[in-house]
């Protein structure tokens, strides 16, 4: 990867950002999407590497992408993204709808992507900033603009 930042599942385990909001600094995609389809070179790879900044780490880490849906979804957003939006995800292996795919939740999507206004990560993880934001007008300032949320997730 050439950089020095921490790997999630790696270096620190990934149940520290279990269901935390995650800012996307930089998308670093090994693979495509070629008509309509997820292609890769590598056969156990990632599918590409999220560089995330969260209050639960003290520095920038990295979160490597292994299901297609999540890499599809994250792409998607990044191609959607305009100006100075930024891209949000919530990992989690927690949140899924009934106990069968609680059970196998280890094949299944991790990921739920958000495209939000400048800030919004700022609004949704600190209740200080702008304080005078509030209310329906907080609200809308932090409202996701799309959301790419898997099927099996609740």
């Amino acid at each position: 990867m050439g950089n020095k930042n921490p790997v999630l599942g790696k270096d620190i385990s990934l149940e520290i950002i279990d269901k935390e909001i995650c800012r996307v600094i930089k998308f670093t995609p090994y693979a495509e999407i070629v008509n309509n389809k997820v292609v890769t070179n590598s056969g156990t790879g990632p599918y590409a590497f999220l560089t995330i900044e969260t209050k639960k780490l003290s520095r920038k880490t990295e979160l490597p992408i292994f299901h297609k849906d999540d890499f599809r979804n994250v792409f998607e957003a990044f191609r959607e993204r305009k100006g100075s939006q930024e891209v949000l995800v919530v990992w989690s292996n927690k949140l899924y709808k009934n106990i069968v795919f609680k059970m196998s939740h280890l094949v299944l999507p991790k990921l739920i992507v958000w495209l939000c206004q400048k800030e919004a990560y700022e609004l949704m993880t600190d209740q200080k900033y702008k304080p005078e934001l509030t209310g329906e007008e907080r609200f809308l300032a932090e409202k996701p603009i799309i959301e790419w949320k898997p099927e099996v997730m609740s």
